[in-house]
């Protein structure tokens, strides 16, 4: 099966793909899954090049997954809305919108026990300064963190966005 990732996020796309080879690697994720993550094309979440992009993408993918920071939980079915008007009736794929809390580096914040807000990337930030990182957390390397991640201590927390990305790919309908 072909999958293909949409975040929103322009620096997150090597941190899915590393974290879907670390899936594989321990037989969460079926190693004949091919997955692609790439950035949702366009400066903002409303843009005409989305549609183009998701419309695309539905012809050559079984399914695909739309990932987009809430930048906090009040805000969560309003992305949610702004990502659906970008999707067409009638695709022949399987399309899942996962809005995260606030943003990707909650999941790494939540696996590594590291106390965070309503901005964990500066929370992060801190915490890679107080491990002796003179230059703190670059959203360039977050792709590192996909191997530092404690992916159990994630599938065990009960609502969250994380089991939801794991499902979509182990559920498959």
């Amino acid at each position: 099966m072909r999958f293909k990732i949409f975040t929103e996020d322009a620096k997150a796309d090597s941190f899915y793909n590393a974290l879907n080879s670390r899936l594989k690697d321990i037989n969460i994720i079926n190693r004949s899954f091919k997955i692609d993550a790439d950035h949702l094309p366009g400066s903002s979440l409303c843009n005409s090049k989305q549609n183009k992009a998701i419309k695309a993408a539905s012809t050559n993918y079984h399914k695909i997954l739309i990932i987009v920071d809430a930048d906090g939980t009040n805000n969560k079915e309003k992305k949610k809305e702004m990502v659906e008007k970008h999707i067409e009736e009638g695709l022949d794929c399987t399309i899942k919108i996962i809005i995260l809390d606030y943003e990707l580096e909650e999941w790494i914040c939540k696996s590594l026990s590291i106390n965070y807000s309503n901005k964990p990337y500066k929370d992060l930030d801190n915490y890679c300064r107080s491990r002796g990182n003179k230059r703190g957390y670059k959203k360039s390397e977050i792709y590192k963190f996909a191997n530092k991640i404690d992916i159990e201590s994630l599938k065990n927390i009960s609502d969250y966005s994380f089991q939801e990305y794991i499902e979509f790919f182990t559920n498959i309908n």
